[in-house]
């Protein structure tokens, strides 16, 4: 029982690192919960910040909607009243050619002297199609509504999706190449770290020494889980408390 066996010393599970019954960043044990949550924690860091974004773009999604309908119907709404105002007007020169017809009427029958015909019955009926025609071409006009507004909200819903994809690839391009040694922070890894999720976070070993590329997720908040990158070129989430900041020898 004693010397270095598989129970103790440095053995297979006594050992340092990522193993069953290593040692944390804190210098306690990890057990296999803390493991899960430390592997974990960027992936779902990762989830929140994509959530947050499909949030954001339903909402502006939705006032988009709201502000094209409430727009559209209110054209439609001025139309309906010029068109109300339009019948309202031909009742009312209507009514003025009644009381000239009725006036001349009067003058007829008291035997005052006839003037020149104005408007005659077959005139009037004539001048009750013209407003009843009228009025049928302004409701034909309105059951035909424009496609213009469809197509500016189709427009905004497909554009504005693919300038903020290319927006968003530009910001990460720019975050990639700033490779200034002189503005970045390296780190030396203290222990291993085996990533649950390759696609994001960065396989290291210690010792390792990387870039610092952000400290904060994708939202712009601060993370403990920074992005950083190996001298072989990769990139990927690492968490904060396996990285020991490197001094800079004064010039």
């Amino acid at each position: 029982y004693g010397g270095y066996n598989r129970f103790g010393g440095y053995g297979g599970y006594g050992g340092y690192g990522m193993g069953q019954g290593g040692i944390g960043p804190d210098g306690q044990p990890v057990g296999p919960l803390g493991r899960i949550e430390q592997s974990t924690q960027a992936t779902f860091q990762l989830l929140e910040s994509v959530v947050g974004a499909v949030g954001g773009f339903a909402q502006m999604l939705e006032s988009t909607y709201m502000a094209t309908h409430s727009s559209f119907f209110a054209m439609m709404s001025v139309a309906e009243q010029m068109g109300h105002l339009r019948n309202s007007l031909g009742s009312i020169l209507g009514i003025f050619a009644i009381m000239r017809w009725v006036k001349k009427l009067i003058a007829t029958v008291t035997g005052r002297a006839p003037q020149p015909p104005e408007l005659s019955s077959a005139e009037f009926q004539k001048f009750e199609q013209s407003l009843a025609q009228g009025g049928n071409r302004a409701k034909k006009g309105q059951a035909r509504p424009s496609i213009k507004p469809l197509l500016m909200f189709l427009a905004a819903v497909v554009g504005f999706p693919y300038l903020l994809g290319k927006m968003v690839k530009a910001m990460a391009s720019r975050q990639d190449m700033s490779s200034d040694p002189s503005q970045l922070e390296f780190c030396r890894m203290l222990y291993d770290f085996v990533p649950e999720n390759p696609g994001v976070e960065l396989e290291l070993k210690k010792g390792d020494i990387v870039a610092i590329l952000s400290k904060v997720d994708p939202m712009g908040n601060r993370s403990q889980w920074w992005r950083a990158r190996s001298r072989d070129g990769r990139s990927g989430y690492v968490p904060s408390t396996y990285l020991e900041a490197i001094e800079r020898k004064p010039q």
